[in-house]
């Protein structure tokens, strides 16, 4: 990572370390969040629709678009058929950003 992106990163993190609101949010979306940037990216690569995905998932089109909108907490079993949806799969691990 180049230095500029350090100090980025480094901004970020002091951010969330020092505004309570903020580091609550991570804790509750930070996975999520970050396993959306992903599936978003696969989606795109495929040119898939919520639609698409909502078929492969066996569940609707609204419930995907809520999903992608954070709103509700998926389970692991939606989130393990949205991944295989768009082609990756669910890794889960307890070290968090350090895999």
């Amino acid at each position: 990572m180049s230095t500029a992106g350090k100090d980025i990163v480094g901004f970020l993190n002091e951010g969330i370390e020092n505004d309570g609101e903020l580091r609550e949010y991570e804790k509750t979306w930070g996975a999520l969040s970050s396993f959306l940037n992903d599936y978003e990216h696969l989606k795109g690569l495929r040119h898939l629709t919520q639609k698409d995905i909502a078929a492969a998932c066996v569940t609707t089109q609204s419930a995907i678009s809520r999903l992608e909108r954070l709103r509700g907490k998926p389970t692991y079993e939606l989130l393990r058929r949205l991944s295989e949806a768009v082609g990756g799969s669910l890794f889960v691990s307890p070290m968090a950003d350090t895999t």
